[in-house]
Order: C-alpha cells, then structure tokens, then sequence
C-alpha cells in the first residue's frame, strides 16, 4: 500500500464532497471497498469479522478483502496539511469531513443546487474506520464525528444509525457487549459532552437527546457531566422550559394522566419530566444503588411522525420524533426531590414542584410511596438540598405534614420513619425540629433495622453527633426523656454512657454497630482539622462531656442501673 496512492484517493474523495459530487464519490469509495461488502455497507460487521458460519453461505474475508479493507482506513483517517490549512486544522478525516458537510444552512436555502451528503455514504464510512476514529477530535472545538454531526442539527434516524454503528464497531473491538459507548462520554473543548451539546444546541430536538440517553441506558452517566460552568444537562433543559412556564403563566392547565387528558394543572414539557426521571435514576446508579431499586420511567417508545427516506429527508426536515408520554406526577416529584442539590442554587424549583404537587392532590396521591416504601417524606430526609424545601422558596414538607400528618410515622420497607432516616443522613437542625414539633411521638419510635431509638441513634453517629448545640441535642432529648433510661440494643449502653465511650478516642468512632469510621460531618473529615487545630478537638470534647453531665442531670437514676 503506497502512502502517495493513499493521499491521492483521499485528496480525489476530498474533491467529490467539496463540490457535491455524490454520485462520483459514491462509485469511487465502493470500487476501493471489499468485494464481500454490499454497496451500502450492511453486514459487513459479521461478514468481514467472519462471525457467521460457512454452512449459512457466507464468504469469508480473504487476503485481498482484508488488504482492501486497510487500504479504506488508511484513506479515511489520514490527515495532512496543505498550503491552506494551518498544522492545527488541516485536512480532516473523511468522516469527520462528511459530518462537517452533512447539513448546513447554506445548503438548506440552495438544496437543490447542492444536496448534502447521502446517508448511505455517511453509514458506508462509519462501517470501514475504526473505533479510534470515533473519539478522534478536529476542529476548534476539538470535537468527535457525532459532535460535528450534531452540530448541524440532523434528522433524529441519522443520529441513531451512526450511534448504533459505533456500539457495534466497539463491542466487535472490545468484546464486551455491556462496556458503555466512549463516544457519549468525549468532551469539546467546552468541556461538553455530545448530550450537553444537544440540550444547550438543540433546543427544539427531543428526539436526539432520547436518543443519545438511549445508546446510554446502562448507567446514564452522561447525564452528570458538568461543563465549564459546573451545570449538568438538566440545569439548562429547566432554566429553557421553567422561564416558558414563567412567560406562560397561569393560563395553559393540561396534563396527560393515564391515556386521557383532564384539566387538573398546567402543562409540564414531557422533554423535562423524562429527563428529570433519567437524571435521578443516574443519580442512584452513582449512589451504589441497584437497578432493582431505580424506579422506571413511565414514557412508551418515540413514535416517528412519518417514514423518512433518505433520498428526501432534507425535503421534511420538520419531521420530528415525539415521545408520548404517562407522566406520572409522583416520579417526577421524587426526581425533583432527589436532583434539587444540583438545581436550586440557579434555578427556582418552586412553580415546577408545585405542579406537580398540584396534580397529585386532584388525583388523591398525595401520600404515594415508591416500590421500597419511601414517601415524599422519606425522599426528602434523604435527599441534600432539605432546607430548600423546609423553609426555603419552596416549603413542601410542612405542607405535607398539614395534608398528611400520619405520614411522619409511616415506615419504608426498612422500617425507618423520615426521623430516623433525617437522622441516619446526618440532616440539618431544622429539618430534624420541624419532624419533632409536628409528631413528638416520632422520638419514641424505635427503628426496625438496629432497634434503636432517636436518641441512641444520634448519639451513634458520633462528632457528627455534637456538630449540632446541646440545645439541640436536648430539645430531642426532651421530646421522649424517657429515653435516657432505655439502653441501646446494639451496645446495652445507656446514653450518657454511650456519648462518653463515643469521646474515648479522638482519632476513630466507634458506631452502634462496633464497626470503625473517620467520623464525619456533611463531608468534612474531622480527624484532620483535629490534628491541625487542636481548639476544635478540645471544644468537641467539651460538647461530648457537656451531654454527659446534661444527661445525668436531668437523669441521674440512671447511674443506678
């Protein structure tokens, strides 16, 4: 193979697409492509990697075909400069070519004149490179074919056949059908993954971003790239769809509930619902959840509006993909409560929140639980961002507490009440006073997993324990101070004797379960700031032995036991 018969070729190819002469190129590429490959490229991911049997009648690849074969990739990877290239442009491959030539305004007011590249050809290419082509970056941007290819804001099919091309370029490669799609995971130089591109670039393109969250189904990882600014996709989905509920007002009040629509709320984008689901089951997934315990997401599959062909999709450019969906208003209320600590600092959540708390009050679901028993309650004892939703802009849980007050004693399939899970996740004061005020009962209600009570159960946690005032730590003593004398079941330690072995040492904690921790508190590590500043050690000590003596004080039978 002569790397001057190579450059040739792909200068003679380079010609054909500069000046939109399809048909020449066309007959061009597939006279240099193996025999044992159709015109249009299909089936040549078994035929050439000679998966299938001889008895089913198909060729295998021969010495010529693979010759030819590496001739097709030296054309279409290879990059050189010329007088009016810069080092840093150059020429680039010819599929990243194709995907900068697909489609252009330009081409859409002068189509006819120039028609933009064919499909088959575009697909023919995407079958003969490799995968390394696929992550290769070009361009200012530095970025891959399908950031190029989004760039020109193509039909939805086009997308999916070059993604389904790549997925099966890469497991034929890598041997590993379950290894996630590289090519979704590349960053420009915006640091922008192809999805981010889509949402931010694509405003009116639902279709492709399903899609692209479709080739990403296995973790939905994509879905937590941030850029340069520190947002995730779904930031810029909700800053686009809420201002248009803002500009909207309160005039548009419809909703898909089941198959039917009724009048009971105001209109949620169904793009912004399935991206808000798709987001918290990333985030679950990111969490060490298992997919047992990722909730579905209830959308049927995209209906095309009409059949494309690729002789005329740039003459329907209109045609869109829809997705219709079955919103349900719970999921997407427990997706807004699990992915409001990467929202809330930009974007008001409020009006989203309220509508969809407005559609489960007129279909009485208010008090919905998940498959694991949670209730919105119990969702936002766990989440991160609780004070936005106990005193902030948006105050579900006393609203939820007026509606539903038995709610606050309701156990998850763990037998955990949202005390104990507030407790369990080391929440904020407020959140742990607004539980104990309206449902005092709560602190007298042991945990069904360690049986223990509130008050056990906080002491356990350790310096994350005194991160809170003796006031505080009181003001949940005294809602039960019977507590005081109860011994906890996991040690058979009283409180004050379980806060005082807790203080013993000032490098490890021991929790109720005897297992050892750096204690910790809303991510800070202790343990160093101690060794860096001895003050905070001796004032954490001081907090543990001022329990002590507040516990023997209000309770000093309990030095008889």
């Amino acid at each position: 193979m002569n790397k001057y018969n190579v450059k040739a070729i792909r200068i003679q190819l380079k010609n054909f697409a500069a000046c939109r002469n399809w048909s020449a190129f066309r007959k061009r590429f597939v006279a240099l492509m193996p025999l044992c490959i159709t015109e249009d490229g299909s089936g040549f991911d078994d035929k050439l990697e000679g998966t299938e049997s001889l008895e089913a009648g198909v060729k295998t690849p021969s010495a010529s075909d693979k010759q030819k074969l590496e001739l097709c990739r030296a054309i279409i990877e290879m990059k050189f400069k010329s007088s009016q290239h810069t080092e840093s442009s150059g020429i680039p491959s010819l599929l990243h070519d194709l995907c900068l030539k697909f489609y252009s305004k330009s081409i859409v007011s002068s189509r006819h004149k120039h028609p933009p590249v064919p499909v088959d050809i575009l697909e023919m290419v995407a079958r003969l490179c490799s995968t390394k082509m696929f992550v290769t970056t070009y361009g200012k941007r530095q970025q891959t074919p399908l950031g190029l290819l989004l760039d020109q804001n193509p039909p939805a099919f086009v997308v999916e056949r070059l993604l389904s091309i790549m997925a099966r370029r890469q497991e034929i490669e890598d041997e590993n059908p379950n290894k996630q799609l590289a090519v979704l995971y590349m960053r420009d130089i915006n640091n922008e993954v192809p999805l981010m591109q889509a949402v931010k670039r694509l405003p009116d393109r639902d279709d492709i971003v399903q899609i692209l969250m479709d080739f990403d189904r296995n973790t939905s990882q994509s879905l937590l790239c941030v850029d340069k600014k520190g947002f995730i996709p779904l930031h810029y989905l909700l800053h686009r769809e809420l201002k248009d509920l803002d500009a909207a007002g309160d005039d548009v009040y419809r909703v898909v509930v089941g198959q039917e629509g009724h009048d009971i709320g105001p209109e949620l984008p169904s793009n912004l619902l399935f991206l808000l689901q798709r987001t918290q089951e990333a985030f679950l997934i990111n969490q060490g959840f298992f997919s047992s315990h990722i909730p579905a997401v209830n959308f049927n599959e995209r209906v095309t509006d009409g059949e494309t062909t690729i002789e005329g999709w740039w003459d329907d450019c209109s045609s869109r993909s829809s997705i219709n969906p079955y919103i349900d208003s719970a999921e997407a209320l427990r997706a807004a409560i699990c992915c409001a600590h990467q929202l809330t600092n930009k974007i008001d959540l409020s009006k989203l929140i309220w509508i969809l708390v407005q559609n489960l009050v007129a279909q009485n679901d208010l008090d919905s639980v998940d498959e694991d028993g949670n209730t919105f309650v119990h969702w936002m004892c766990m989440c991160k961002a609780t004070d936005f939703y106990v005193s902030g802009k948006c105050p579900l849980l006393p609203f939820l507490i007026a509606e539903i007050p038995d709610m606050l004693l309701r156990r998850n399939n763990q037998g955990m009440i949202p005390l104990h899970l507030a407790i369990e996740h080391s929440k904020e004061w407020p959140l742990l006073r607004t539980l104990l005020v309206a449902c005092p009962e709560s602190a007298k209600t042991p945990n069904l997993k360690r049986k223990q009570m509130p008050l056990h159960a906080m002491i356990s946690k350790g310096k994350s324990c005194y991160s809170y005032g003796l006031d505080e730590l009181g003001e949940l003593w005294g809602a039960y101070p019977e507590a005081a004398l109860i011994a906890d079941p996991c040690t058979n330690l009283l409180p004050f004797q379980l806060a005082a072995s807790l203080n013993c040492s000032p490098d490890l904690q021991k929790n109720s379960c005897g297992k050892h921790k750096k204690g910790t508190n809303n991510g800070h590590n202790f343990r160093k700031e101690e060794e860096e500043n001895p003050l905070l050690l001796c004032n954490n000590n001081s907090k543990s032995l001022s329990f002590v003596y507040l516990l023997l004080r209000g309770a000093p039978e309990a030095l008889k036991f």
